[in-house]
């Protein structure tokens, strides 16, 4: 069994090559099954031990076909050598000799700083392998245990068909071991089932040689730098990581070096890498969402600070958090504040009254730009109460959603100066994209500034445009667009915020002043509130207009409040300040309802009493109840919450019978299964659960500690009961549905991942997930469901809860790479076991129940809420210890969606189509061009507009992976999402607050060295023995890996005779040493057996020129053929002990040497290499030929 901390990848794109299969097994950080169902014998086995010092490492295997040829015309000069090399598809490089017509090539290159580097080619041949070696690069060791010393000129002559590539980047300045195995094809399927095992001890055998290849130490992921704040309690890795994260977040990459905040903390990214599509369409924009962590992350470490000043708690390591002080929370906000705050908004609170002219929304891109409905106009009713109280604002106090933070487009450097953020240095910008409709997604936008001066975009005259648009004109029909500003927020984001507030008073921290940009110096009470009091503006239907109407000339602008929290509120105006205009939004998602912030801003005097503008209490207490009922309406069948509902059917107000998602309503409007966007799904990702339950578990909790200051009813039940009717049903979902450990089994089926698929032509799609009755725990694997379709629809709301059996949920995907997820859900299952009134004392049993039932549903709630607290505890220790690296936590993964970089194109009137309105719109009034003078018009891709992509790394990476293979499936890249930093942090932080008595690990004291047993081993040769450690994380190294090797999991293995010691090192550097004493193997008696399937026979354990059936005596002493390990038997490890001989890793015996001979042919009769490798292996398989050692050519 391969070792479990042991990675490894099998390449799954097996390349057909005439009779040839190669695999390739790489120690790096993927892991996948091996190909099953192709039979195969195992012809050559090639160890490679690579030691380079830079990132690029790729290989080619590829036949010298037509199409190299053709680009064997683009060869490349090295600067330094002047070596010619014929490139392929930009990936790798092809060395092409005389006898290039029959050569094929493996190419490892090893890119140094300038670009030169280093090639080794493997030619292939009839038998195995030869090699070339070019080395450019001199800090580079290559040793090969196929070969004595690498010669050079070797060409090889069989033909192959087939191509196959692929790239990975390793951390710089490791050893890298790669195996090679050529696999022969057969017809022969049960032959392989018998071979599978064989590979398998390969695997195991290699994999173990710790002495050559040095692990991540397993209780710290890749991290080498020591932890700033020590990580053995929850809030010493909370401060650790908000040291990596927030205060040295600069330094880290997390937040920009240019765009910075006097008085404030760092202006974060989206996340640390570029190449980052998902709300975002670059990495470095930044989001009122990441804001919003960035002042719940500093409200929860100044908790913490303040409780290390008290004493109550001791957070040291490097730093100590008792010799801080309490302020990041106002600096956060600062930040928040200074950056998303828009500064331009000329005009907008001096008007009593806010206006939008109406304008269909469509299903689909093509149908846009449409004309607005001259005389259908919308009227905000609760402006008037915002500008009578905050009157002296210069405008809404609400952030805008996306921001460019370097300015990366370029649209800040053609900004006047005027109409920039005030209180950003450096070339911050606000931009927005989504504009158009559900099927927009992010592909398909068209990145603008928010403050519009008709400097780039449309211009009347240039492209074959008569319109003066600007880049607002893509998305109306307007002649001449005029000079504005326009923004969008999140209400979410705002909630969040206040939240953080909110926990900030109960946790005594909130006593902190702003120097806020309008008002100068302000409570964080005062700013929070007057955030929340204007989330009101998110309350409203899109045009304001009467809920439950399918009139879309309905102005009655009187009736549109719905209470629930929208998709955004927009708002803009004329730069001048001429104009102002305001709408809502029809679509209420269940992912953006806050009932936490409502309950907050309704009941939490610090709050309530600082929402100066009419109405705000009132309005709150009503949104908080109808927000819970809203849950409950939503509560699926399996106990996950459903997309929302919208009161603008298809964004024109039809009748309810023409909403596909059926007719159910709560409160007259109509249930969306994924409200506001199609492209893909909104309510498909299982962050829109986490997030949003955690705030009722988080309301559970301040009920459940505090009591129940709203004293309402909700859906016919006190508070308590209806959150517990929603909690217990959702975290037993998570409980049944989650994964501690590995699946070994898969379940299959196919399904329409969109309900349109099935009328689009796109069909159904097939997933595969886990079977969780195969689950094996291995101590440090989990998965949880990752995204989900749906079914039916929830009953309409009646005022009491009813449950919805028509309405279910289906797991179609799996994973642990979400992070913030992972840790949003540990902190909503720490949250509902501590308001269910779990202890810490109780982790035990909920252990030993969650193990024994896994999940199964039970009546004893308390039981199940112990579950969910050893849950959640695993699931933030198991990220910890695997994903922990230098910056934060981070997660090797792949996007597919990624080929929608070049595949995806933009759409815009092209002259020919009709839009909604059954108008042809002309294509050069919708051409324009980007900043950077990147053409903007129907049919380019989405980066044909963004073209500053094609100097990013990851990008130049990904653009590879699509050139070699189509697709980008196998393009792996880390990203460390700044909101994901958020959530591990605030569900450790919530682990310290809730459960402060609970550790990560068994304490340690630093200064005991590991206590290792036994203390003394004496093994003979080819036996193994573990060692057991009382610590976790350890590393083991022996001194004399040719008397006994150890693997990295503590396993010592007798190699020859004599003594040796093994040195046992914890993660603080104390070592303890064992003994080692290897005696001789006994002498034993070695009977072969045979084992029969269908038309194959299959001897082991043959020796020394003897045929099977025999039975004879091994002689340690005496040539015994293939012994090469001297345990007494022929096997596969014994070829793993050649090859690491041939690698110079360990040394042979006298004795030993001799019976690696297994190769005596009359060109080969002495010499122990490679050919003797190959002859050892055939023999353990029984291929033909090779019945009998040793080997003899004919």
């Amino acid at each position: 069994m391969i070792p479990k901390s042991t990675p490894i990848y099998y390449y799954k794109k097996t390349c057909m090559c005439r009779g040839r299969i190669v695999i390739i097994i790489l120690k790096s950080g993927k892991t996948d099954k091996f190909p099953e169902k192709v039979p195969v014998k195992i012809v050559r086995i090639l160890e490679i031990l690579c030691q380079w010092y830079h990132n690029n490492l790729m290989w080619a295997f590829c036949e010298r076909s037509a199409e190299i040829r053709k680009n064997s015309a683009n060869s490349k000069k090295s600067e330094k050598t002047g070596t010619k090399y014929g490139q392929f598809i930009q990936t790798g490089f092809l060395n092409y000799g005389q006898n290039a017509e029959k050569t094929v090539s493996f190419v490892i290159r090893v890119d140094n700083q300038k670009g030169l580097g280093y090639n080794l080619n493997i030619k292939v041949d009839a038998l195995c392998v030869d090699f070339v070696k070019k080395c450019e690069c001199t800090t580079v060791t290559v040793v090969c245990s196929s070969f004595s010393a690498c010669q050079s000129g070797h060409t090889g002559t069989v033909p192959m068909k087939g191509c196959v590539f692929w790239e990975t980047h390793m951390p710089a300045t490791k050893p890298f071991l790669l195996y090679i195995l050529f696999l022969e094809r057969g017809n022969f399927s049960m032959q392989f089932k018998k071979n599978k095992t064989v590979l398998a001890a390969v695997l195991a055998a290699a994999m173990a040689c710790s002495a050559i290849v040095p692990t991540a130490a397993s209780a710290a992921g890749t991290r080498t730098k020591a932890e700033a704040y020590g990580d053995k309690t929850y809030a010493a890795r909370f401060m650790s990581l908000y040291d990596d994260v927030i205060t040295n977040g600069v330094q880290n990459g997390y937040m920009s070096s240019t765009s910075t905040v006097s008085g404030g903390l760092g202006v974060p990214y989206h996340s640390v890498e570029t190449l980052c599509i998902e709300a975002p369409d670059y990495g470095h924009e930044t989001t009122s969402e990441a804001l919003s962590y960035l002042v719940w992350t500093a409200a929860m470490r100044d908790n913490i600070v303040n409780k290390a000043n008290k004493g109550e708690i001791t957070v040291k390591g490097e730093k100590d958090a008792a010799s801080e002080t309490v302020g990041d929370t106002a600096k956060a906000w600062k930040t928040m504040e200074a950056t998303l705050i828009p500064d331009t908004q000329a005009g907008i609170m001096q008007k009593q009254q806010l206006s939008a002219t109406y304008s269909d929304e469509w299903e689909q891109i093509e149908l846009y730009p449409t004309d607005m409905l001259n005389g259908n106009n919308a009227v905000n009713p609760i402006h008037q109460y915002f500008t009578s109280a905050y009157g002296s604002d210069k405008g809404l106090y609400l952030m805008h959603w996306l921001a460019d933070v370097d300015d990366w487009y370029g649209f800040g450097a053609g900004t006047s100066s005027q109409y920039k953020q005030q209180n950003v240095s450096g070339s911050f910008t606000m931009i927005n994209t989504f504009q158009r409709g559900e099927q927009e997604s992010c592909w398909e936008t068209i990145p603008h500034a928010c403050v519009e001066e008709l400097k780039f975009g449309i211009k009347s005259g240039q492209e074959g445009s008569t319109r003066e648009g600007g880049m607002k004109g893509f998305f109306n029909t307007e002649q001449k667009v005029a000079q504005q500003y326009s923004y969008t927020n999140a209400p979410d984001a705002e909630d969040r915020a206040i939240q953080a507030v909110y926990a900030a008073n109960r946790w005594g921290v909130a006593d902190q002043s702003v120097d806020s940009k309008w008002g100068g110096s302000q409570k964080l009470d005062v700013l929070a509130a007057k955030m929340g009091d204007e989330t009101r503006n998110n309350m409203f239907d899109k045009y304001y207009k009467t809920i439950g109407t399918t009139n879309k000339w309905d102005t009655s602008n009187s009736n549109g409040q719905y209470y629930l929290m929208n998709w955004y509120t927009s708002w803009g105006g004329a730069l001048d300040g001429s104009w102002a205009w305001q709408i809502g939004c029809s679509h209420a998602h269940e992912f953006y309802q806050n009932p936490l912030a409502a309950y907050a801003l309704a009941y939490d005097t610090n709050l309530s009493s600082n929402m100066k503008a009419q109405g705000a209490v009132e309005d709150f207490k009503k949104s908080f109840q109808t927000q819970m009922e809203y849950y409950l309406w939503l509560l699926s069948n399996d106990g996950v919450i459903a997309g929302g509902s919208t009161n603008s059917v298809n964004g024109r107000y039809e009748d309810h019978s023409k909403n596909v998602s059926g007719t159910s309503e709560f409160n007259k409007m109509v249930y969306v299964e994924h409200p506001v966007y199609a492209d893909p799904g909104s309510n498909h990702w299982i962050g829109n659960q986490v997030w949003a339950v955690q705030r009722l578990a988080e309301l559970y909790y301040v009920v459940k500690t505090q009591g129940d200051a709203s004293g309402i009813t909700v859906g016919g039940m006190d508070l308590t009961t209806a959150l517990e009717t929603i909690l217990d049903k959702w975290t037993g979902w998570f409980l049944d549905n989650s994964i501690l450990g590995k699946a070994s089994g898969t379940i299959t089926f196919e399904d329409y991942y969109e309900k349109y698929h099935e009328k689009d032509g796109t069909g159904k799609t097939k997933f595969e997930i886990p079977d969780l009755s195969t689950v094996t725990d291995d101590g440090e694997s989990f998965s949880i469901p990752s995204s989900l379709i749906w079914s039916g629809e929830p009953n309409s709301w009646t005022g009491t809860y009813q449950e919805n059996t028509n309405l279910k949920a289906t797991i179609v995907g799996y994973g642990d790479g979400d992070l913030g997820c992972v840790s949003s859900l540990a902190n909503t299952l720490i949250y509902y076991a501590a308001g269910r009134g779990i202890s810490a004392s109780d982790l035990a049993t909920g252990e030993a129940s969650y193990k024994s039932s896994r999940g199964t549903k039970s009546t004893d709630m308390k039981d199940r809420a112990a579950q969910s607290l050893y849950l959640a505890k695993e699931l933030l220790d198991r990220e910890w210890n695997k994903y922990r690296d230098d910056i934060g936590l981070g997660v090797s993964d792949h996007n597919t969606n990624l080929t929608r970089l070049w595949e995806t194109k933009l759409v815009l009137p092209n002259g020919q189509r009709t839009n909604g309105q059954g108008k042809v719109l002309a294509k050069g009034d919708y051409t324009g061009k980007m900043p950077n003078g990147d053409l903007i018009q129907d049919g380019v891709a989405f980066v044909d507009i963004r073209s500053n992509y094609k100097s990013d790394p990851m990008y130049q990476e990904a653009e590879k992976y699509y050139q070699q293979d189509g697709n980008t499936d196998n393009y792996y890249f880390t990203l460390h999402r700044f909101w994901h930093a958020g959530d591990i942090m605030m569900a450790l932080g919530t682990m310290s607050e809730v459960y402060p008595d609970l550790t990560p690990d068994p304490e340690t004291p630093d200064t005991d060295a590991p206590v290792v047993t036994p203390s003394e081993v004496t093994i003979k040769v080819g036996e193994t023995k573990d060692l057991t450690v009382d610590q976790t994380g350890c590393d083991f190294k022996s001194d004399d890996d040719s008397i006994a090797s150890v693997s990295k999991d503590g396993t010592i293995t007798g190699v020859k005779e004599g003594k040796t010691t093994i040195t046992v090192t914890n993660k603080d550097g104390k070592s303890t040493t064992v003994t080692v004493t290897v005696t001789a193997a006994d002498t034993t008696t070695t009977e072969a057996t045979t084992t029969t399937t269908e038309s194959e026979t299959t001897t082991t354990g043959a020796k020394t020129t003897t045929t099977a059936g025999e039975t004879t005596t091994v002689d340690p002493n005496a040539d015994n053929i293939g012994d090469v390990n001297l345990d007494g038997v022929v096997d596969i490890l014994d070829a793993v002990m050649l090859n690491k001989y041939l690698a110079g890793v360990v040394q042979l015996s006298d004795q030993a040497y001799r019976n690696a001979n297994c190769d005596q042919s009359a060109d080969d009769i002495d010499n122990v290499g490679e050919k003797d490798t190959t002859a050892l292996v055939r023999f353990v398989l029984n291929m033909d030929g090779y019945q009998n050692l040793p080997y003899i050519a004919e």
